[in-house]
């Protein structure tokens, strides 16, 4: 059962956010030198190819970082984690995910698209900096509702 690590696969435009600030943001997020308290949640950077690791390398010598606790390795076979797992936060915002689904043709279709991953980041902590409710197409009620589940942001990105 605990034989695999979770982790986030992140597919990213280069023109809007480049693998530097992804790397930095990874480094900024949490305390490196704690040893994991598991295998399952353990902090972990999969690359693809020699650029990224190239990537990586440059971003920790630029910090410093010499004594940390993440693996870094090659990436080698994905798999998708269950489908309850996936865009957890808005799953359980019953009154956004009603509202959202209207405009969508099937759940999955929802659950592909920019808003659902825009919502579900909210829920979970995370607002880009700048952040407009009112650009969501939602109810009044479905922005208050997002306002209120929101709270202290964890993070705030660019």
């Amino acid at each position: 059962m605990y034989d695999h690590t979770e982790v986030v696969k992140i597919i990213y435009n280069s023109e809007i956010i480049s693998l530097h600030q992804i790397i930095d943001i990874f480094f900024d997020s949490f305390d490196y030198t704690s040893r994991p308290f598991s295998n399952q949640y353990k902090p972990i950077i999969l690359y693809n190819s020699d650029d990224e690791w190239e990537v990586i390398e440059e971003i920790m010598f630029q910090k410093g970082i010499r004594n940390h606790h993440v693996e870094i390795k090659a990436m080698g076979e994905y798999y998708r984690a269950e489908d309850y797992h996936q865009k957890f936060y808005l799953k359980n915002a019953e009154l956004v995910r009603i509202e959202l689904r209207k405009r969508y043709e099937s759940d999955l279709e929802l659950e592909k698209s920019i808003d659902a991953v825009k919502i579900n980041s909210l829920l979970g902590g995370f607002k880009p900096k700048g952040f407009d409710f009112d650009k969501l197409n939602i109810s009044d009620e479905g922005i208050e509702f997002l306002k209120l589940h929101s709270g202290d942001y964890i993070g705030v990105y660019e």
